[in-house]
């Protein structure tokens, strides 16, 4: 019975595919993935809302010829709400935002 779990181990990873890895990256339990510096935040809140939401509100209303109809809906939730995208377009992600 061990014989066939080793097999069928060896033939899960047969799929695995190494690739070439240009740095070595190693993440420990203590890796910040969120910064929480106010620079870092100033500089990032810079760049989404002053360049790139006028950027692609722009391109996607030129290449897509996108409109929002009831943004007021949205505005007026109490509690969350869930929008989905099912990757069509290139710009599909931008819309959604």
């Amino acid at each position: 019975m061990k014989v066939l779990e080793r097999e069928n181990i060896s033939e899960e990873n047969e799929d695995i595919i190494k690739v070439w890895e240009p740095l070595e990256f190693n993440v420990d339990e203590n890796y910040k993935y969120i910064e929480d510096g106010k620079i870092f935040s100033f500089f990032s809140n810079l760049l989404y809302y002053g360049i790139a939401i006028p950027i692609l509100t722009i391109l996607t209303k030129i290449v897509y010829d996108l409109k929002i109809e009831g943004k007021e809906n949205v505005r007026n939730l109490e509690q969350g709400a869930v929008t989905v995208s099912n990757h069509i377009l290139i710009l599909d992600c931008a819309m959604v935002g």
